[in-house]
């Protein structure tokens, strides 16, 4: 591991950051990541990642490299929503690139509702560090929106509810607390349009939980929802 952020350090001397090769660094470390790990040993990787530290000579800095270097590679390369929650849940980066972890996630994450992974990974969580980042970037991404309950687990249970409650109605928007500007725009915008089809919304079907949704009642009790 640490030869792979040794070369990305050399890469990254030879080439320093400017707002107009930055798309290309990002390409050249996810890149270079990639043909340094299988997708078997990538897996690996994210197991134990609690425990880079100062047995590995391994820096915060390096870590939190590695670790959302970790995070897209589950999320884009391997299309894996499992090793993702589990990454989120034993090292999560308060930002992935120019954005941030809940707003990364509600994009990019595999499966359906790919907002509930932090939901997923909170109740998972074995790092106090990671949970203490996961119900940040929860109660940022539903400001104004989740009731603002105090008790952390409630207020993530609340998320969830709020969201397949709502989640018809509503879009990711594209611009949210992005790069340096924090204008603490929210996370989710009402939609322009709202299509509803057929499929999805059958007679005497409550609106809020489609097909695939998952019940609350399985976020963070090991049990697997229809959507997997």
């Amino acid at each position: 591991m640490m030869r792979v952020v040794d070369e990305w350090q050399r890469y990254l001397a030879a080439h320093p950051t400017s707002k107009d090769n930055w798309g290309e660094q990002w390409s050249h470390r996810l890149n270079l990541f990639a043909r340094a790990f299988s997708p078997q040993e990538i897996r690996a990787l994210v197991r134990s990642c609690p425990t880079l530290g100062a047995a590995d000579n391994v820096s915060v800095p390096a870590k939190h490299l590695i670790a959302e270097t970790l995070l897209v590679l589950c999320a884009e390369r391997l299309r894996d929503r499992t090793a993702l929650i589990e990454l989120l849940g034993n090292c999560c980066p308060r930002n992935v690139g120019l954005l941030l972890t809940e707003h990364y996630v509600a994009l990019s994450a595999p499966g359906p509702h790919p907002v509930l992974c932090l939901v997923e990974a909170y109740f998972s969580a074995q790092d106090a560090i990671s949970k203490k980042a996961i119900i940040a970037a929860l109660r940022t991404a539903f400001r104004g929106l989740a009731p603002p309950i105090r008790d952390d687990a409630t207020f993530a249970h609340a998320c969830v509810l709020w969201y397949l409650a709502n989640h018809w109605d509503y879009k990711v928007a594209s611009f949210y607390e992005w790069g340096l500007l924090y204008e603490k725009r929210p996370l989710f915008i009402p939609k322009d349009v709202v299509k509803q089809s057929p499929a999805l919304h059958p007679p005497g079907r409550g609106r809020g939980v489609g097909p695939r949704a998952r019940s609350p009642t399985t976020i963070g009790t090991g049990m697997r929802g229809a959507d997997r």
